[in-house]
């Protein structure tokens, strides 16, 4: 039996179906038939995170839920922004978020001069050829894989690195909390690499992964297949 006749038995399933509801709409009509779903995915995964960055930002408190966060106005950012010196992290109110924005700085840093890197190597190798006249079998496509795999890798080691070392990337310094055993200890590498690969998990049955964190337990996905837990820390200052 071909891997095809399931498809084509499904196709012949949903014509009549489809034929009446274009004949119902007229053909311009029908195209959001089609159009609609993928701006409401495209709306849930991208204004939406994007309104709810603005709310967090605007409201202070530990509830997770917007509407039970209490409205600050532009004080979070004055708090983040009360440093003696912005070059030296300990003299900030929110040094956590001031250290990991340094350590940031580092990882992109060392990802734009890796991918500089390679794409002289690939200009290198097109040049010879071009000069030589006579193609290099694979060279332009094996630079091309390393440079995929290099980002990917620098990609993975800042979560994972970060994680592991301090519990908190970028973005969890700036909110404030902290990635943690459910013992309360650092993770260590070998979990940060199993939650750090775990975002796929979350991420793969439409984001629903990550929607367990609204539940009593207030972890995700990826935390449970890790063993870990976000909790809420205070700035060391």
């Amino acid at each position: 039996m071909s891997l095809a006749a399931p498809l084509h038995a499904l196709a012949d399933l949903l014509e009549r179906p489809m034929a009446a509801l274009q004949r119902a709409l007229g053909q311009r009509r029908f195209a959001w038939v089609f159009l609609v779903p993928n701006l409401v995915i495209f709306g849930a995964f991208t204004y939406l995170p994007i309104g709810l960055n603005f709310v967090y930002a605007t409201t202070g408190g530990l509830n997770v839920l917007p509407h039970e966060r209490t409205f600050v106005g532009l004080e979070n950012f004055a708090t983040l922004l009360a440093c003696g010196s912005y070059l030296d992290p300990a003299s900030c109110t929110k040094d956590l978020f001031w250290r990991s924005l340094f350590n940031t700085a580092w990882f992109v840093v060392l990802q734009v001069g890796f991918m500089i890197l390679f794409s002289l190597a690939t200009a290198a190798v097109v040049g010879a050829e071009r000069v030589s006249g006579a193609r290099i079998p694979g060279a332009v496509d094996l630079v091309g894989a390393l440079l995929s795999a290099g980002s990917m890798t620098l990609g993975l080691g800042y979560f994972t690195v970060l994680q592991a070392r301090t519990g908190q990337t970028l973005g969890k310094a700036a909110l404030g909390i902290r990635v943690e055993s459910t013992a309360g200890r650092t993770i260590g590498i070998a979990r940060s690499v199993v939650r750090t690969l775990g975002y796929v998990a979350s991420a793969l049955p439409l984001g629903a992964g990550f929607l367990l964190a609204l539940g009593p337990a207030r972890r995700t996905l990826h935390d449970r297949l890790a063993g870990t837990v976000v909790v809420r820390v205070r700035s060391s200052r």
